[in-house]
């Protein structure tokens, strides 16, 4: 999807970064429990754009963090149609016990969720126009990062044919910074662990609950979470160009 080196193969060199000695688990542990004893606005808004194992360990080990974190806003999931598989998307399909389990315990410790899936994913798009825009002010300025990004947005283009690309997991930082640019609707939200065919779905569920629903031997599911169903995706466009120094 994104090259051979998962970077557009740019041929850039590496990081000459190191990985911090703790584990994810335990760093987080030490970001978030201090948190805990500060203000609610200032405690932090985690933002998961990948499989959800290390929040669910997190979550399972050292439940006190749940009150030094303000929200969780999870790249993942859909209302409609998944793309790993005809129903899963693709990060909770590789790990669906975990996403159970964060839905679960985020429900259990009171943290708020906001599902930011395929249902919006997509729609955000930067022309390769303005790509090519922040690959010159890149190389202008020294700005690697402005440049980086053109260059992966050029790469998505010519790589589907297309004359503009989505900003991807992008999206969903967006919709921390700028929310009012997202619709969302308070669902009960379960993951499917068991089905042959639809393992890892989010099952979202979009009945009206105040009807006659006796008759489902499941009853509603306890994690009710914001789940994206509309995005202002010029906006959220101009968010992403803006931050990098591009214009729209």
């Amino acid at each position: 999807m994104h090259g051979a080196d998962g970077m557009g193969d740019l041929g850039w060199p590496p990081s000459g970064r190191r990985p911090d000695d703790r584990h994810a688990v335990e760093l987080l542990r030490d970001l978030l429990l201090p948190a805990a004893s500060g203000p609610f606005e200032a405690r932090p808004t985690l933002v998961p754009l990948a499989p959800m194992t290390n929040i669910a360990l997190l979550l399972r080990t050292y439940p006190a963090v749940a009150q030094g974190i303000r929200r969780i806003v999870f790249m993942g999931g859909a209302a409609q149609v998944g793309n790993a598989t005809a129903s899963a998307e693709f990060n909770v399909f590789h790990d669906p016990e975990a996403a159970a389990i964060v839905l679960d315990a985020c429900a259990d410790l009171g943290v708020e969720v906001v599902m930011y899936g395929l249902d919006v994913f997509y729609r955000p798009r930067v022309t390769c126009v303005e790509a090519d825009a922040l690959i010159a002010r890149g190389a202008r300025s020294a700005r690697r990062v402005c440049e980086l990004a053109g260059r992966l947005i050029r790469f998505q283009c010519e790589r589907f044919g297309t004359d503009s690309a989505t900003i991807g997991d992008a999206g969903a930082v967006c919709a921390v910074v700028a929310p009012d640019g997202l619709v969302t609707e308070p669902l009960p939200v379960r993951v499917e662990l068991a089905g042959t065919w639809s393992r890892g779905r989010t099952i979202v569920d979009r009945r009206d609950w105040a009807g006659d629903l006796s008759h489902d031997p499941h009853g509603a599911a306890p994690a009710v979470i914001s789940v994206a169903l509309g995005v202002d995706a010029q906006r959220y466009a101009d968010v992403w160009l803006s931050t990098l120094g591009g214009v729209r």
